[in-house]
């Protein structure tokens, strides 16, 4: 999302501040609550210099939390198209939708 449509949805971070993360990453954390209904209660967000999110924090309403965390990123890689290639069996049906 870009920061227009951030604030639009959760209007402005109720917390900001710089942070270092393990392995010594640098980040600017925020935390944002939405503005209509939804089913967790906040996000909470960690970003590296380029503004690439390396941490994410989703707590719930009864307060459980879900964090997940990005290692060993490798960006703007070239993948092979071959990658993406479907090798089914002939004997799988294709059917159009």
């Amino acid at each position: 999302m870009s920061a227009s449509q951030l604030r639009t949805r959760f209007g402005d971070p109720e917390d900001y501040r710089q942070e270092t993360l393990w392995g010594g990453v640098w980040t600017e954390h925020i935390k944002v609550t939405p503005k209509s209904t939804a089913s967790y209660k906040y996000i909470e967000l960690w970003m590296d210099k380029e503004g690439m999110p390396v941490q994410t924090k989703m707590v719930e309403k009864n307060d459980d939390s879900t964090t997940v965390r990005l290692s060993n990123v490798e960006r703007n890689q070239t993948i092979p198209t071959d990658q993406f290639k479907q090798n089914l069996d002939s004997k799988v049906k294709h059917v159009k939708g």
